[in-house]
């Protein structure tokens, strides 16, 4: 299981939207990149968690404002969050 100190080494060593990151984090955990729903409020969350083969979700409350980057799905709050997690 990873921690927060994990996660943090690691965007400190690649840098936050590399597709790496992603990668080593489902591999540590036991999945495959396919089997990962990847949040993010930025481009570059998107970018790393579709060049991963994972799934991504653009959450709309953080940096992304009226943004249409290219995530597998969209959300505005925290209900369609949920929803799209448990569907999945």
């Amino acid at each position: 299981m990873m921690n927060k100190s994990d996660i943090y080494a690691l965007k400190q060593i690649k840098g936050i939207g590399d597709k790496s990151i992603l990668n080593v984090i489902s591999s540590k955990l036991g999945l495959k990149p396919h089997e990962v729903i990847s949040i993010g409020d930025e481009e570059k969350d998107i970018i790393a968690s579709n060049n991963a083969g994972a799934k991504s979700v653009l959450v709309k409350w953080g940096n992304s404002g009226n943004n249409n980057y290219a995530a597998n799905y969209h959300c505005k709050s925290v209900d369609e969050l949920k929803r799209i997690l448990f569907e999945n």
